[in-house]
């Protein structure tokens, strides 16, 4: 089943609303139904002492899109909050490269969501793998039991 256009207008508001992974320079340039695909720019402001893209930028690229590869799968409204994160490092990304990310959700229950993504340099070269762990928040209420 396909993504209403008003859903993925909702979802493509909701990420403009993610202040962090947005102010790095992080677009979100696909979401569908068991996809999403996010891009950055490697700046030097992205990159640690010997110029290759700090870890943590890919970390957050892979947080980010494995959320919104899993937000379609979701009811209107509900939440994601992340329990686990995983990444393996392969090939360090440069400065001056774009950075793609590829989202799929492996499994979407009814507390949890996991989500798996591949990063890839503009050559296509894998750079970084990841898994997340999402608790869903289906109401205000969940958010401390």
């Amino acid at each position: 089943m396909e993504l209403s256009k008003d859903r993925i207008t909702e979802i493509e508001k909701m990420y403009q609303r993610d202040n962090f992974p947005y102010k790095l320079g992080m677009r979100l340039t696909k979401v569908a139904r068991g996809e999403a695909e996010m891009r950055i720019e490697l700046e030097e402001n992205h990159t640690h002492m010997y110029g290759f893209a700090h870890g943590g930028v890919i970390a957050t690229l892979i947080d980010t899109v494995a959320a919104f590869a899993i937000y379609p799968e979701l009811p209107e409204g509900a939440q994601l909050a992340s329990i686990s994160l995983t990444v393996n490092f392969l090939i360090p990304g440069e400065r001056g490269t774009m950075l793609i990310a590829r989202a799929n959700p492996l499994r979407v229950g009814r507390r949890i969501a996991v989500g798996e993504v591949a990063v890839f340099n503009e050559t296509g070269f894998l750079i970084a793998k990841g898994t997340v762990n999402y608790k869903i928040i289906r109401d205000k209420g969940e958010r401390d039991a």
